[in-house]
């Protein structure tokens, strides 16, 4: 549907009838907001998947993938907030599947087992690894977060300066508030020699397996903590459906994000970070998040 100006006339007091004295010109409609999706892990080989290097011989010369960082800089973050959107066609079983991996546990976002729990692990500034999950307890009806089979709008943010904080949300509702870690080291680098994987499965030793099985849409991420109680309706309705949010993802802060793939194609960043590169050919998904 095209947009459609309405001029909104009232009346000026005048003998005899209405007129459009300061006409209001207001705007309905306007062409709908769609994204398509990307299929993760569909168990054939470890060979359709995105990667951004790391090391003086990788090009491009990215020493991480969602938050970049110069060749060779030693910079490092202590803030981010990474929103997707996820449909797992499988979920793991006592493991982590991963959605987002990276070579040494730099940042890894996964799935921990069949309650839909998720698992994040990162390397605080002396190289440690840090982790939290939210898994149900008991049967594999408990919610954990992910609910297979359908669309899941998923916020998750944390910080480490004055404290370790990390907050997931899924669906319009938190799953996970709490500490990660101990310790509030001042940075949590993403700079030195290493791999970061969307689709690929081992998150430590490199490429191995397939991620979780899972199509993937709307990925969003910037250095920034930004509390979902505030952010989330900057980035979903009332339905958990996606919001367009700029061409470049920057509507949501007033400035683009690091990675903005609305497709999950990563080499299309419409980020401010390097596009990746595509190891075979990772295949469409058949739905999207706003269909």
């Amino acid at each position: 549907m095209g947009i459609s100006t309405v001029q909104i006339c009232y009346n000026n007091g005048v003998s005899g009838g209405s007129v459009c004295s300061g006409a209001v010109s207001l705007n309905f409609g306007g062409a709908p907001f769609a994204t398509t999706a990307k299929h993760f892990g569909d168990g054939s080989s470890p060979s359709n998947y995105y990667q951004t290097g790391g090391g003086s011989s990788v090009s491009p010369q990215n020493w991480n993938g969602l938050i970049p960082a110069p060749f060779g800089s030693g910079d490092g973050y202590d803030a981010m907030t990474l929103v997707f959107c996820v449909y797992p066609v499988v979920l793991g079983d006592a493991d982590k599947w991963y959605i987002f991996g990276s070579e040494g546990g730099n940042i890894i976002v996964g799935n921990w087992d069949l309650d839909g729990g998720f698992w994040i692990g990162a390397r605080d500034s002396i190289n440690a690894t840090k982790s939290a999950n939210n898994t149900g307890t008991g049967s594999p009806s408990d919610f954990g977060g992910l609910i297979p089979n359908q669309w899941n709008a998923v916020y998750m943010t944390f910080r480490i300066t004055t404290s370790r904080d990390l907050v997931i949300w899924a669906n319009g509702a938190e799953v996970y508030n709490g500490t990660w870690g101990t310790g509030t080291n001042a940075n949590h680098p993403m700079a030195w020699g290493g791999y970061c994987w969307v689709g690929l499965g081992d998150g430590f030793s490199g490429a191995t397996d397939d991620g979780m099985e899972c199509y993937l849409s709307y990925v969003w991420c910037k250095e920034e903590y930004l509390d979902p109680a505030t952010y989330w309706s900057s980035f979903f309705d009332g339905s958990n459906k996606p919001l367009d949010i700029g061409a470049d993802g920057s509507s949501v802060t007033g400035s683009a994000p690091a990675t903005f793939c609305p497709d999950a194609d990563f080499t299309n960043n419409l980020g401010t970070a390097d596009n990746w590169d595509e190891i075979g050919t990772v295949p469409a998904a058949p739905s999207s998040p706003t269909d």
